[in-house]
């Protein structure tokens, strides 16, 4: 793997500065369709079941562009990869707001294909650039993307309602753009391209995937990008049918939903450094599955709150951590075939996705779908709990 190196300080700084910030944008976008579902549901006049063929769709096109994008980062470099991706969802993003629904179905594909070409690229950059600190690294990347989940619902809830979103889809499409082409001019900065500070291969690519560590981690991923992403895709349209609101697209429970998923991630670095990281995500497993369960006992909108806000803390730190993990273990090899974990996950959040909506259309309730969220949930405990007891002494 190839990473970048400034000649100097100042350009470093300047590179990771904006990489943070160009997060921020893409946690919105990743989370916008969640946000604007409602919107987009009353003005295409959709069902659960078809609403939720959307998600499938964003997670179609995020599969697609992470398959390409360690094809692209490889050649062209991970700032003209980031353009390309940045550029794709300026022209999703701008669309949601006017098109009728294979329109609009095209750009929630284009807003994947991008969303599959940066988190994948950004992530194994900031992997590569802190070896010896690859966790807290990452935790602290996707705290920048927790800020955009955060904003979105703001961004959204502010500049727009369930009858119109063109405002707020035409400044973040602004947003986007300028992003775009300011990675561009990176490339006109004083970079090169060296090796990086990683351990040399462990493990060939075959020999990897036939160990339960590996494979473990893959389906770990693929139940916990399912999870966050129902959650995350279906809470705002949950808690607006317990507020009973007609026009608004805000409502606290997906804001304490995101904050506390940031709040999560800010304090992942500081319990990686007291306890193991294995340790770690289980217990916070532990916590999203105990208020995955609060969704499902109660349609009181203060437990369902009280619900989200400890399944929100509890998953933040699983897909950074595991991901670190996966990359010390395996060493340059491992971020190699990281490739595969996006992709697993990808599917995982495509199927997940789908099934809430599925379920909900089909029993009449979305608390009946995010019974599917909660079986998952336990699911990764398990996983989890055999990765550190069985697993991790045999690799």
């Amino acid at each position: 793997m190839s990473v970048l190196q400034p000649h100097a300080s100042g350009n470093r700084f300047t590179l990771l500065l904006f990489i943070h910030f160009t997060f921020v944008l893409i946690g919105i976008v990743t989370t916008l369709l969640g946000v604007i579902m409602p919107a987009l549901s009353g003005r295409l006049n959709l069902n659960d079941a078809q609403s939720g063929t959307f998600f499938t769709v964003q997670f179609g096109g995020s599969l697609l562009g992470t398959l390409v994008s360690g094809f692209l980062w490889k050649r062209i470099g991970f700032q003209a990869t980031l353009s390309i991706g940045l550029t794709a969802m300026t022209i999703g993003v701008f669309g949601l707001g006017w098109l009728n629904w294979q329109g609009t179905a095209l750009c929630i594909f284009l807003n994947g294909i991008g969303i599959g070409l940066t988190i994948p690229t950004t992530n194994l950059l900031v992997a590569a650039l802190n070896h010896e600190r690859q966790a807290a690294a990452l935790n602290i990347l996707n705290f920048a993307w927790g800020l955009g989940a955060l904003f979105s619902p703001t961004l959204f809830g502010l500049l727009g309602t369930q009858q119109d979103i063109r405002l707020p889809v035409g400044v973040l499409s602004v947003l986007l753009l300028v992003a775009a082409f300011c990675f561009l001019l990176f490339l006109f900065v004083s970079i090169t391209i060296t090796n990086p500070q990683i351990p040399a291969p462990q493990s060939s690519p075959t020999k990897i995937w036939r160990m339960p560590f590996a494979i473990i981690t893959a389906v770990l991923l693929f139940f916990y990008v399912g999870t966050e992403s129902s959650l995350g895709g279906w809470i705002t349209a949950y808690s607006l049918r317990l507020e009973a609101a007609e026009t608004t697209l805000w409502t606290p429970t997906i804001f304490a939903f995101w904050t506390s998923f940031l709040l999560g991630r800010l304090f992942a670095p500081l319990g990686l450094k007291r306890i193991k990281a294995s340790v770690y995500v289980l217990f916070c497993l532990v916590i999203a599955a105990f208020g995955i369960f609060l969704l499902l006992a109660t349609t009181q909108l203060i437990f369902v709150t009280v619900g989200v806000i400890f399944a929100g803390f509890g998953l933040a730190p699983v897909f950074p951590t595991v991901l670190a993990e996966f990359t010390r273990r395996f060493g340059e090899e491992g971020a190699r075939q990281a490739n595969w974990l996006f992709i697993g996950s990808t599917l995982g959040g495509a199927f997940l996705t789908w099934s809430v909506g599925f379920l909900s259309n089909a029993f009449g309730s979305l608390q009946s779908g995010f019974f599917a969220v909660f079986v998952c949930c336990l699911l990764m405990i398990a996983l989890q709990a055999y990765l550190y007891f069985s697993v991790q002494n045999k690799i």
